[in-house]
Formats: structure tokens, sequence, C-alpha cells
């Protein structure tokens, strides 16, 4: 009987919390895929407006954009750039 349970087990442990999560996520799936859209298209747009900035942020799937400073900056020998949120 043990070694039954051990095939069908995890390889890692979830909590009761990380299952009720888990369980409330698919339960809000359309809400939530509704919000993943929004987040790409704000990605998107801050990719745009960062390359019309002259930077080149690296291409992205994810949640976050990956730039650095301009050509020009880097010349100035500024590798920061001032962001308002």
């Amino acid at each position: 009987m043990t070694d039954a349970l051990r095939l069908v087990r995890l390889p890692y442990h979830l909590s009761v919390y990380t299952q009720a999560a888990a369980s409330a996520a698919l339960d809000h799936a359309e809400s939530l895929m509704a919000n993943v859209e929004k987040i790409k298209v704000q990605r998107d747009r801050i990719m745009e407006e960062l390359r019309s900035m002259g930077l080149n942020p690296s291409p992205s799937d994810a949640n976050f954009v990956l730039f650095g400073a301009s050509p020009m900056r880097r010349q100035r020998g500024s590798t920061s750039w001032p962001m308002r949120c």
C-alpha cells in the first residue's frame, strides 16, 4: 500500500493554503485570465514607450520588462533612468 501511495504523490509538498489558493484561482479563472490580458497590453505599451525614449527593452513574455540605458546615456556615464510611476 505504501508503495502505491508513493507512485501517485506529488514530488513536492503543497500546503493546505497553497491548495486553497489554487482552488480559488481555478474558480475565478476567467477573471484572472482577463487580468493577464490587461497586464500584457500594459507590458507592450511600456516596451513601446521605452523604445521611444531610445532604450532597447529585451523581448519579454513575462510580467516585467528588462531594459538598460541608451547608448547616449552610457557615453555620459549614466546607467540609470529616472522613472515616474
